[in-house]
């Protein structure tokens, strides 16, 4: 179950899992660009469009992946709001509810509904994607790295208490990549001249869900590190 699949990293997430004969349940806020992905991607995926601020809908989700393959072996919360620039002072209070919301509240929904049943089954694997904003000032926004940390500190939970079931929790930290977003917030810089490419993250998420979670559970690993490790392994 990939979130935020639409577009950007989980859209690479998506098709890379679908190309290593991954059964995909696909969810994001836009039911058309949601239904192209799913119809491109070779394979069988099912299409949710859900918004992960509404706990009800995740539910949805999860109860439809239920019904159309019986299990959830893995979880990939991708789904965030990522926007430029923006000063402490001028942060709204709409703009820090919509992004810890979004980014925070969200990844918490979905955790919570898959889990009880991957505990269950003694097997299961949540991947958060995080950021170097979580620990670093001096990009992006406040609320953005605020709820970044939390989603850190929600995967040391979720590890920490699923441990002894099987669950294995990471949270990836992917580098700025070359996604529509990321050029909408420097549009006048060239992205693909600095940024890494998307397929980067989706390898590394291929990895940790292929058997390369356990090691890292409970921990804050960056792609570029586990891709480092994994090929001198």
């Amino acid at each position: 179950m990939v979130t935020g699949a639409s577009g950007g990293l989980g859209q690479a997430m998506a098709a890379r899992l679908a190309d290593a004969g991954a059964r995909l349940v696909l969810t994001a806020r836009d039911p058309q660009r949601l239904e192209r992905l799913g119809e491109a991607l070779p394979g069988e995926s099912l299409t949710v469009p859900a918004d992960v601020r509404d706990p009800a809908a995740v539910s949805g989700v999860v109860a439809a992946a239920w019904n159309r393959f019986g299990v959830i072996d893995a979880l990939v919360n991708n789904a965030g709001l990522m926007v430029g620039d923006i000063p402490l002072a001028e942060t709204n209070a709409e703009l820090w509810a919509r992004i810890l919301e979004t980014n925070l509240s969200g990844a918490f929904y979905c955790a919570q509904a898959v889990l009880p049943e991957m505990r269950r089954r003694g097997a299961g694997t949540i991947i958060n994607i995080t950021s170097g904003a979580a620990v670093r000032t001096g990009f992006l926004n406040v609320p953005y790295g605020v709820s970044k940390a939390g989603l850190d500190r929600l995967t040391l939970a979720i590890a920490a208490e699923a441990h002894a079931d099987g669950v294995h929790c990471v949270s990836l930290s992917p580098s700025v990549s070359a996604t529509e977003t990321v050029r909408q917030i420097y549009p006048e810089q060239n992205v693909d001249n600095w940024a890494a490419p998307p397929e980067e993250t989706a390898s590394a998420v291929l990895g940790l869900l292929t058997g390369g979670a356990a090691a890292y559970s409970g921990k804050v690993v960056s792609v570029r590190e586990y891709l480092a490790a994994d090929r001198t392994s």
